[in-house]
C-alpha cells in the first residue's frame, strides 16, 4: 500500500471521522490523485467533487467536463461551480481567483463537512519561502495550516506532509489522466518561479526539504495558536469584535499590542494585515489628531477611529435596502436586506422590551426626536452621547410604533415601551438583539 493510501485514512480519522468529504478538484495532476484515492481508501463515507470555473481561460469548459468524467468513472457525483473574478485594487488575478474559489466552495459546505485540498509538502516549501521573501513573521511562516475553518465546516489537507514524487507515482501506478494549465509554467508569477527555477535546485541538495519545511511549518504554527490565544484573550480584556478601546490598547507592550491588532483584524479567510499595515495604522490612525475622523483600508476590512476606540466594518459592506419594514410576528427575526436581523430573545443584557403589535423598522432620514418619559430628545443627540460610530449610525435600524421612535439597535429608548417598568411579560416581550451579519 502506497503512503499516500496510509496517510489519507488516518488523517481523515483523526481530524474527520464524520461528515461528507466534498474534494476540491481542479482536475489536475494533485487533485485527481487526492480524489481517486479519498474514493478507494474511505469506503462508506459520502464523497462528491467540487470544480471551480473560474472563467478565466478559453478551455474552462473543456477543464470541466473532464472533470465530470473522470469523478463519475470512480462512481463520484462532480459539481461545476462558476464564479465571476472581481479584481480589487492592488490584488494580483492570482489572489483574486483564490479568494473566488474559497467563497464559492464555503457556501457549498454544511455543518459538519469537510473540503479537502491537494496541497503536499512541496507546495509547504513555496509557501515558506515565498512568505519568507515577503518578510513574514511567525503567523506567515507557520505556512498551509493542516486544517481550519472554512464556513460552516472545515478544510483538511491529509497530502500536506507528502512529497510531490509520492504524488507523482500514485498517478502514474493508477495510469491517472489530468489537465495541465499552462498558467503554472509562466515564471511572471512569483510561485512558479519558485517552483520550476529555485525549488530543483534546492530539493537535488536537500531531498528531503519538502517534509523538512512541512515540520517547520507545524512548529511555527503551533507559535501562531498560543499567538492567537493571546490576542483572543486580550481583545476580550480590550473591546469587542468590532471595536477595541485606544487606552485600554495602549496599556499593552508593542508587540503584544501589534499581535492583538493583527488577530482583530484577521478576516474569515485567515487574511491579516503585515507589519507595514500595522505601522500606517499605528501612524495614520491611532496616533492621528484628536479630533480627526481617519479610515485606513487594512486588506477587506475599513478601520476607523471615533472617540476613544476603533472599528472596522467590511470593505465591500452592502448597502442596506431603505425599508420600511413591518415586523409582525416577533417569534421569528426579522431580515433586514443588506443589514442582518432582528431578534427579540427571551434573556439578554439591557432592559427588557414590549413590543406593540405591528413594529415597524426602517433607518434614520434626519430629524427623529423620541421621548425619553421627561423631554422630546433628538435621536442625533443620543447617538452622540452613545458613542455609535458615524459609519453606523445610518445602519441602525429604528423601531417605530406607528410614527412613534421607541428603539434603536438594541437600545429601548422610550420607557413606555419597557416591560419591567409596566410589569409585563409575555410573546411580545424580550431583549432585542441586532444581529449585523448573519
Amino acid at each position: 500500500m502506497s503512503e499516500i493510501e496510509q496517510t489519507i485514512p488516518r488523517l481523515v480519522g483523526e481530524h474527520a471521522p464524520k461528515g461528507r468529504l466534498l474534494v476540491a478538484f481542479s482536475g489536475g495532476r494533485d487533485s485527481s490523485v487526492l480524489l481517486h484515492a479519498v474514493s478507494r481508501v474511505c469506503p462508506g463515507r459520502e464523497c462528491r467533487a467540487l470544480h471551480v470555473d473560474h472563467g478565466l481561460h478559453e478551455r474552462a469548459t473543456v477543464w470541466a467536463e473532464h472533470c465530470r468524467e473522470f469523478a463519475e468513472g470512480l462512481g463520484v457525483p462532480c459539481r461545476v461551480l462558476k464564479v465571476n473574478v472581481p479584481l480589487p485594487p492592488g490584488e494580483s488575478l492570482e489572489a483574486a481567483a483564490r479568494h473566488a474559489r474559497y467563497r464559492v466552495l464555503a457556501e457549498q459546505l454544511r455543518p459538519g463537512d469537510w473540503l479537502l485540498t491537494a496541497h503536499h509538502a512541496g507546495d509547504q516549501l513555496e509557501t515558506l519561502l515565498q512568505r519568507l521573501l515577503r518578510g513574514s513573521g511567525s503567523l506567515g511562516l507557520s505556512g498551509i495550516r493542516l486544517q481550519r475553518p472554512l464556513g460552516p465546516g472545515h478544510i483538511l489537507r491529509p497530502l500536506l506532509m507528502v512529497d510531490e514524487a509520492e504524488i507523482q507515482a500514485y498517478a502514474e501506478d493508477h495510469a491517472l489522466r489530468w489537465v495541465e494549465d499552462p498558467s503554472n509554467r509562466e515564471l511572471r508569477h512569483d510561485r512558479n518561479f519558485l517552483r520550476h527555477k529555485v525549488l530543483p535546485l534546492l530539493q537535488a541538495r536537500w531531498p528531503q526539504a519538502g517534509r523538512q519545511a512541512a515540520r517547520a511549518a507545524r512548529h511555527l504554527a503551533e507559535e501562531a495558536a498560543v499567538l492567537r490565544e493571546l490576542g483572543e484573550a486580550d481583545l476580550a480584556r480590550v473591546g469587542e469584535g468590532e471595536w477595541i478601546s485606544l487606552q485600554a490598547l495602549g496599556e499593552l507592550s508593542p508587540a503584544r499590542r501589534r499581535n492583538l491588532l493583527r488577530y482583530w483584524l484577521t478576516d474569515e479567510q485567515g487574511r491579516g494585515p503585515g507589519m507595514e499595515w500595522l505601522d500606517r495604522l499605528q501612524a495614520e490612525v491611532i496616533d492621528a489628531r484628536p479630533d480627526a475622523a481617519p479610515v485606513l483600508a487594512v486588506g477587506t476590512r475599513l478601520v476607523r477611529r471615533h472617540g476613544d476606540r476603533l472599528y472596522w466594518i467590511p470593505r465591500d459592506q452592502p448597502e442596506p435596502e431603505p425599508g420600511p419594514f413591518h415586523w409582525q410576528a416577533p417569534a421569528r427575526a426579522l431580515v433586514l436586506p443588506g443589514n442582518g436581523r432582528l431578534q427579540l430573545r427571551p434573556d439578554g443584557a439591557g432592559r427588557t422590551v414590549r413590543l406593540p403589535d405591528c413594529v415597524t423598522v426602517r433607518y434614520r432620514q434626519g430629524g427623529e426626536l423620541f421621548h425619553d418619559g421627561r423631554h422630546s430628545r433628538r435621536l442625533k443627540e443620543w447617538m452622540r452621547l452613545a458613542e455609535i460610530p458615524p459609519e453606523k449610525r445610518d445602519r441602525l435600524p429604528l423601531l417605530l410604533d406607528g410614527e412613534r421612535l421607541f428603539a434603536a439597535g438594541e437600545s429601548v429608548l422610550d420607557p413606555a415601551y419597557i416591560a419591567e417598568e409596566r410589569g409585563q411579560n409575555g410573546a411580545r416581550t424580550g431583549h432585542l438583539r441586532w444581529l449585523e451579519k448573519d
